[in-house]
């Protein structure tokens, strides 16, 4: 929590997806702005390197949150329309040629 921000991010590491049922994800209503971090993803398609925890997407409530930042995914990729992966600034990955033609990078986000 942010508050002198007015700003609540909440976290969710790899680990706690995993147990998806049991996480709350609600916005923080007392704030003004409200982003979401989580280590997942969507679809199986999108990449299976190392054991990733697919993300029911609707139960992300994306209304709720300004921007929902995403990892595990190694490519640039938006998730619905104030969400995306920033894909990993290195070349990792199961499949390297693959990965060497993927758009990847850091994304700067103005809420």
């Amino acid at each position: 929590d942010f508050a002198d921000l007015d700003l609540s991010v909440m976290c969710l590491p790899h680990a706690v997806l995993a147990d998806f049922e049991a996480v709350s994800l609600r916005a923080d209503e007392r704030r003004k702005f409200n982003v979401l971090v989580a280590h997942g993803q969507f679809d199986a398609r999108l990449g299976r390197d190392f054991g990733g925890v697919d993300i029911p997407f609707g139960k992300l409530v994306p209304h709720e949150w300004d921007y929902m930042a995403f990892g595990h995914v190694h490519a640039r990729l938006d998730v619905g329309t104030n969400g995306a992966y920033a894909g990993a600034v290195e070349h990792t990955g199961t499949d390297i040629w693959r990965g060497a033609t993927e758009r990847k990078g850091f994304l700067s986000v103005e809420l």
